[in-house]
């Protein structure tokens, strides 16, 4: 009987974790312009190894004992070809990104506080 509730734990860690990867894929395609397949940390460690974020991102995942999460990450990610990796973020484009995540920002503040 015990066994069977590992195997039933077990199953929906696995399908928590599967919902909790696709939402960070997601996210990375919807806001961060990120290639199909590639989590949040693999494009920040790819185009913007040095910035803030991919800093913060290296913090929040010290407990793996890596040197650089999101550079780990972005060597380990085997989504696409060089061909069709997009280049660094001009300027504007990172401007255009600035503004969609405070707009996300923006809507998901007045969603709550319309709840209150």
């Amino acid at each position: 009987m015990i066994k069977i509730f590992k195997s039933i734990g077990w199953f929906i860690l696995m399908y928590l974790f599967n919902i909790i990867y696709e939402l960070d894929v997601f996210i990375n395609v919807l806001i961060f312009f990120g290639q199909p397949k590639e989590t949040i940390s693999s494009h920040f460690g790819r185009c913007f190894p040095n910035s803030w974020f991919a800093k913060f991102v290296d913090l929040l995942f010290s407990w793996q004992k890596v040197q650089s999460h999101c550079r780990d990450a972005a060597l380990s990610f085997r989504g696409s070809t060089k061909k069709d990796l997009i280049p660094k973020a001009t300027a504007e484009q990172r401007v255009v990104q600035i503004f969609i995540v405070l707009f996300f920002i923006f809507i998901i503040i007045h969603f709550i506080a319309g709840l209150i």
